[in-house]
């Protein structure tokens, strides 16, 4: 099931229960490791 298909889905539910949804569709996609910005911070705090 695509992400367009899930949004789909939950805005077709009841409000409480689709916007519940979207958020959580949000957070999973947000709460990955982004390790490009993790080693930029790295060479930053090494550079001082």
């Amino acid at each position: 099931m695509s992400t367009a298909e899930v949004i789909e889905q939950a805005l077709n539910l009841e409000s409480f229960r689709s916007l519940f949804l979207l958020l959580e569709l949000l957070h999973t996609s947000l709460d990955k490791p982004d390790h490009e910005i993790d080693r930029v911070w790295q060479e930053e705090h090494y550079a001082e």
